[in-house]
């Protein structure tokens, strides 16, 4: 099936599923970013587009997220009642024995993995850590990041969310901005801070970052405060081409 058939295939299951309350809000929106970036790229590249990969996925992630943020609710956050533990994260969904944290470093993973002696999970690979351009060859040197921190997502609405939900959203696998691996140390030196207060210390990917925290709370239907909106704003505003 050519890609545009899929993806409008697509589009329109992610719409009768957004109407009949399956799938968070947020989904309809980003089905149809999907499917205005998905047509573009099937045009040639013109004079002022950019030619690399990387600068062409980070474009579109920008122009994205700058549609979505003004359809953010902003409201200040919920600072009550956040529990790790109502937020179960790392299950086996599928059931093949491979967590959610394991599925992430295998997906990420640029050469083929060294598994445990049960087959459940990672143990050497070698991944790029995003946040700070470093190489890793041991799983065990990463942690997988929720790159809207857990008690974030439950100050920005999720604290209204069943333990059904949250366990969705801890375990997201099906949006690759949801989680990724980066080095442990900087994961936490990273904590549950948002962009106002925290940005990778790698520039080439900040501006990919702040617009994948805008993509997955509008994913999620998660709200922002007001000083967090300014600075998401004013980031995406320098990342733009004009910039």
């Amino acid at each position: 099936m050519p890609k545009a058939s899929l993806i409008a295939l697509l589009l329109g299951a992610v719409v009768l599923l957004t109407e009949i309350g399956v799938v968070p809000p947020g989904w309809r929106d980003l089905a149809f970013d999907l499917w205005e970036t998905s047509s573009r790229s099937a045009s040639p590249t013109g004079p002022n587009q950019p030619t690399s990969g990387r600068e062409g996925a980070e474009g579109a992630a920008v122009a994205a997220a700058l549609r979505q943020l003004p359809r953010i609710r902003v409201e200040n956050e919920y600072a009550k009642g956040y529990s790790r533990e109502d937020w179960p994260h790392w299950v086996d969904e599928d059931g093949d024995c491979i967590n959610a944290r394991h599925e992430v470093l295998l997906s990420e993973s640029e050469r083929a993995v060294e598994y445990s002696p049960d087959g459940c999970r990672i143990l050497t690979g070698l991944w790029h850590d995003r946040f700070t351009g470093q190489v890793f060859l041991q799983a065990e040197d990463l942690d997988v990041d929720h790159l809207v921190p857990l008690a974030e997502a439950h100050r920005s609405g999720g604290f209204r969310w069943d333990r059904t939900v949250r366990a969705a959203f801890a375990n997201d696998l099906d949006d690759p901005r949801s989680l990724i691996a980066v080095g442990a140390s900087v994961n936490r030196s990273k904590g549950d801070k948002g962009p106002e207060d925290w940005l990778p210390p790698e520039p080439i990917f900040v501006c990919e970052y702040v617009a994948n925290w805008v993509l997955v709370k509008a994913r999620w239907n998660l709200s922002m405060d007001e000083r967090e909106r300014v600075a998401v704003a004013n980031i995406l505003e320098d990342c733009g081409p004009s910039s």
